[in-house]
Formats: structure tokens, C-alpha cells, sequence
């Protein structure tokens, strides 16, 4: 509810967000809760084109694609995420 807040009601479709902030932020952590809050709550969306699949991109410079992945299955079980940073 308070991102829908930050964001006048919601993201929107077409748009492109960046989240910026310090090193363990929680940055990761809130664009994949937010990429899977999308997936979850918007499963009746409907595509111009329905032979293609709705999807939702996250880029990343700080997260290999293993810890990206990990987190997202922590979110599917209900887990609390927790990033392990090494220098």
C-alpha cells in the first residue's frame, strides 16, 4: 500500500522505475517483492497481442543472477529476505 502511495496509486504500464539508494539498502529486496506483488496481483491482465506472456524486467549491477533467483524463491515461500553482501 505505501508504494501504491509513492506512486500515485500504482506502477503503471509502459513505464520504467529506477531505485536508487546506498549499498544494503533493501533496494534488491524491494523490486523483486515489487516484481512479485505485480505477478501475483495482476493475473487477469490481458495482452494486445495473447500468444505473448506479460513480464516484468529487473536489472541489476549489484546481484548475480543465482541471488536474484534465491530471493525470489524465498518470496514465493513467504520468506523473509536477507542479502549477504562480500567486499
Amino acid at each position: 500500500q505505501g508504494l501504491n502511495e509513492m506512486f500515485g496509486g500504482g506502477v503503471e504500464n509502459g513505464r520504467c522505475y529506477m531505485f536508487l539508494g546506498p549499498s544494503a539498502g533493501f533496494k534488491s529486496g524491494i523490486l523483486l517483492t515489487l516484481a512479485y506483488q505485480i505477478k501475483k496481483y495482476n493475473k487477469t491482465y490481458n495482452l494486445k497481442d495473447p500468444s505473448k506472456r506479460p513480464a516484468v524486467v529487473i536489472l541489476t549491477m549489484e546481484n548475480t543472477v543465482k541471488e536474484s533467483m534465491e530471493a525470489d524463491v524465498r518470496l514465493e515461500l513467504g520468506e523473509i529476505i536477507q542479502y549477504e553482501y562480500s567486499i
